[in-house]
């Protein structure tokens, strides 16, 4: 599939976006998401992201960096062979000039890059905590759970054996109270009972009942209570633990980043020192580099100097265009890599279209994070 048929979308989506915007200004369309397109269909990336993560880049700013010292030597050189033809003096102070100055681009590429491997660390170790926090949370719902299994598991079974042992309390209240309460409720019945004989009946029945109502109520708030008290009593063991695992995890959890922060600093600390070193000896190399040209210069004549100028001037041109064309070459290589892996990875994923610079209101499968991955796999 080709760059167009990938990219050049955007003004289809903008087309799409402007129609479902009318729609719901005109209130033909509302409280309603526009209809997704098959999510499967759809394919979404961040082309600026993947470029900048091609693996071609670190020869692309190599190359960019001999072009920058070219130019720079470059317009030295130009600077030098004027001043040359004007005056022996200034075209040899000039080289002072150039030494200076190429020492301080050493320097700055040296910081610049002591600056990046700091940053990438910091980020390595916020990622770094960041996982080390979702394991703590993970193990601890785990010992969580398994502490609430267990004390269900426990409440239930005193919950068990206070019921089993309830129900035949009940049935010895029943039996001690029932064949009283039966003979009572039989004589309430009989006719030849007078009024008041009946009425005392009734009344010792409603006792008796009263009596087994109470001694069954009393047993149950007994069994209530104790089955609360153990409840209680597991939940602080509950608590206790859970707290004393938390703790646990967070000592460790400290010392690991500790570790980490210390594991890191050492390798910045052996990069600042190895880059210190390197610099030290590129510097004294092109010093010497620099100072042995000066030395020529002072012997060779005024002409012969100026010949020299020109030719490394037009040397220096040549290299310009030759490492300018590597750069070309590079980047359309970089861009047919970055779109041969795109066609290979919609295919795989059964995508039809590739959007680069989506709006939030389309929803696709976002390809970024694999076409990167694929990019930076030897091929």
């Amino acid at each position: 599939m080709s760059r167009k048929k990938f990219f050049l979308v955007s003004f289809s989506i903008v087309l799409i976006i402007g129609v479902l915007s009318f729609a719901l200004v005109k209130g033909e369309v509302r409280d309603e998401r526009p209809k997704r397109i098959e999510e499967n269909s759809i394919g979404v990336i961040d082309f600026e992201e993947i470029k900048a993560n091609h693996n071609l880049n670190s020869q692309i700013r190599h190359l960019e960096e001999r072009i920058a010292n070219h130019r720079l030597t470059h317009n030295n050189e130009i600077e030098n062979l004027v001043k040359t033809q004007e005056n022996i003096d200034k075209h040899l102070g000039s080289f002072n000039e150039q030494l200076e100055r190429r020492l301080e681009l050493l320097q700055e590429r040296a910081v610049e890059g002591i600056k990046f491997r700091r940053e990438e660390m910091e980020k390595e170790l916020i990622e770094y905590h960041s996982s080390l926090e979702e394991d703590m949370v993970e193990d601890l719902m785990e010992f969580k759970n398994g502490l609430i299994e267990e004390m269900e598991k426990e409440v239930g079974e005193v919950r068990a054996n206070f019921n089993s042992e309830l129900k035949k309390y009940k049935a010895e209240v029943n039996r001690k109270y029932n064949s009283d309460i039966i003979n009572l409720r039989m004589r309430t019945n009989q006719s030849h009972l007078s009024d008041e004989e009946r009425e005392k009946a009734e009344v010792k029945l409603e006792e008796l009942m009263g009596e087994r109502e109470r001694e069954i109520i009393e047993i149950e708030d007994y069994y209530d209570n104790k089955l609360e008290k153990i409840i209680t009593e597991k939940e602080e063991v509950f608590e206790g633990e859970l707290l004393k695992y938390r703790e646990s995890l967070e000592r460790e959890f400290k010392e690991t980043l500790l570790e980490k922060e210390r594991t890191l600093e050492e390798e910045l600390s052996a990069y600042i020192n190895a880059e210190e070193k390197r610099l030290e000896e590129e510097m004294k190399e092109k010093e010497r580099e620099l100072r042995a040209e000066i030395e020529g210069n002072l012997i060779d004549s005024q002409d012969r100097l100026v010949k020299r100028a020109k030719s490394k001037v037009r040397g220096l041109e040549v290299e310009i265009e030759r490492l300018e064309k590597q750069i070309l070459n590079l980047r359309n290589n970089k861009i047919n890599d970055i779109d041969k892996i795109i066609e290979e990875i919609a295919k795989e994923k059964g995508i039809d279209l590739v959007i680069n610079n989506y709006v939030d209101n389309i929803d696709g499968n976002n390809i970024t994070k694999d076409i990167i991955k694929e990019i930076n796999i030897e091929r």
